[in-house]
Order: C-alpha cells, then sequence, then structure tokens
C-alpha cells in the first residue's frame, strides 16, 4: 500500500517524506539501493546511495556507484545483506517507470519494490518498505529521454529527507 505519494518540485516533499520516515526507520534500517551505474535512467538509487554514504548518518547503505545492486548481483547482495542482518528493517529505493503524469513522483510503501517490473524482467522482491522516484512512462522512454536533471532532483529530494530524518533519531538516541 502506497503510505506517500508526492512530487519532488513540491515545496513541502522533504519534510512530508520525512514525516512519514519518521515513523518507518530506526538506528537498525538498512538502506538498499537497486539500480545500475552504467545506465542513466537506472541510476538514481545508486547515486542516492552514494550521496547518503557520504554523509554522516549512521546506518548502513547498500547500492552506490562503482558498487551498485543491479539484476546481475541482486540475489546474491540480498542474500548477503540479509545473513549478516537478519532481524534489520530493509527500506528499499529504485528508479521506477509509469503513467507521464507521474514522472518526477515519489512514492513511499509499505511494501517491498520489485526491481526490473518495468523492463519485463522478473527480480527479486526487496524491503519491507520501499521508496521509488518515476523516471519515465515506459521502458523506451526511459533509455531514449532519460533526464539528468529530473535524476538529480529526485536523488536530491530523497536523500535530504533521509538524511534529515535518520539524524534527527540518532540525535534523539544520544539525549
Amino acid at each position: 500500500m502506497d503510505i506517500l505519494k508526492i512530487s519532488y518540485n513540491n515545496l513541502n516533499a522533504i519534510s512530508k517524506i520525512s514525516e512519514v520516515l519518521r515513523d518507518i526507520v530506526n538506528e537498525d534500517t538498512l538502506i538498499v539501493c537497486i539500480g545500475s551505474d552504467r545506465v542513466l535512467a537506472d541510476s538514481l538509487a545508486p547515486m542516492i546511495g552514494s550521496i547518503l554514504e557520504k554523509s554522516t548518518i549512521r546506518n548502513k547503505i547498500f547500492g552506490v556507484l562503482g558498487d551498485s545492486i543491479h539484476a546481475l548481483n541482486l540475489e546474491q547482495k540480498i542474500q548477503a545483506i540479509k545473513n549478516n542482518y537478519p532481524n534489520s528493517n530493509i527500506i528499499a529505493i529504485d528508479a521506477c517507470i509509469s503513467k507521464i503524469s507521474d514522472k518526477g513522483t515519489i512514492i513511499i510503501s509499505n511494501k517491498p519494490v520489485k526491481p526490473g517490473l518495468g523492463v519485463d524482467k522478473k527480480l527479486l522482491e526487496v524491503g519491507d518498505y520501499s521508496i521509488v522516484g518515476i523516471i519515465g512512462r515506459n521502458k523506451y522512454d526511459i533509455y531514449d529521454t532519460s533526464d539528468p536533471e529530473l535524476i538529480l532532483d529526485l536523488a536530491d529530494v530523497i536523500s535530504k529527507s533521509l538524511i534529515s530524518i535518520l539524524l534527527e533519531k540518532e540525535e534523539r538516541m544520544i539525549v
């Protein structure tokens, strides 16, 4: 079920996303970013992973530029994560395709992400929760007309939202 659906350019996007994430994340939450850094359209999540990894948050981040989690290594990487962190809450992040009117929308759901669905691949579902950024309307659109600025803007909003709430949670633990 979708918990939140909001456009990245909504002036309140970061605060609304952070508000929803407040009830989802904790110090044991793992962030798993799915996508390939070899294809612009699929680089949204690894870009977010890299931004998060460079921040001061303490949560574990998987799937970054240069070490991405994608169709060819998904099952192996997810199995390793589950073996090493068996009881952790997982938020999976991925790029997504949908109707053209949804382009630029960020969706947070209390269900796993289904990587590859938009390009007709049946891959392992990942996460207890998912965050997806809609980057195009079909598999041809994303490869032919990927908008780097849209992908950067989506990555910016999603990463700022996560960093904001994760740092807030860390501060509460210290007090």
